[in-house]
């Protein structure tokens, strides 16, 4: 005996999604994926601000010390216009032995000069002002952080740090 069928709709079964509900899903998906990739391009660039902030501030506090044990920056050994890791067999080393690590994150650049450093991103660079009273060291913000809040290009000096405007 064979089963009598009834209307189509009532007998239907439903085994899977149907097409739209499957777009729906992918572009929810899609849509919260490149809002996560938006967010984090901006932690990106936060952190390595921080980083920034944390290897200045490693650089002064060393510069300090240099100043006074042995009576003057100029007594780091560290060469003028040239980029901070270079100094690494100089006296600067001795009070920051991961001198030669100190690198920007990401640019290599040197720019020893104002309207250099305006111009690009710039690794850290000591400025032709290395004097026994005085020193510069300039380095570039992507974004800004804490204290720091605008992007752009920092000196820092026996003053503290400053943004060339």
């Amino acid at each position: 005996m064979k089963k009598q069928r009834g209307s189509a709709s009532a007998c239907r079964r439903r085994d899977g999604f149907t097409l739209v509900e499957l777009l729906v899903v992918v572009a929810i998906i899609g849509l919260l994926s490149t809002m996560a990739v938006v967010s984090l391009n901006g932690i990106r660039e936060r952190a390595r601000d921080t980083k920034r902030i944390s290897d200045i501030d490693a650089i002064q506090k060393s510069m300090e010390l240099v100043k006074s044990e042995m009576g003057g920056y100029d007594s780091s050994g560290c060469p003028i216009n040239k980029v901070v890791s270079e100094c690494a067999t100089a006296k600067l080393s001795t009070y920051l032995p991961t001198l030669k690590n100190i690198i920007d994150p990401l640019w290599t650049v040197t720019c020893n000069t104002d309207a250099l450093c305006k111009g690009l991103g710039c690794n850290y660079t000591f400025g032709a002002d290395l004097t026994k009273d005085r020193y510069q060291v300039f380095f570039n913000l992507e974004k800004g952080v804490a204290t720091y809040t605008d992007s752009g290009c920092y000196v820092l000096t026996e003053k503290g740090i400053s943004q060339i405007k």
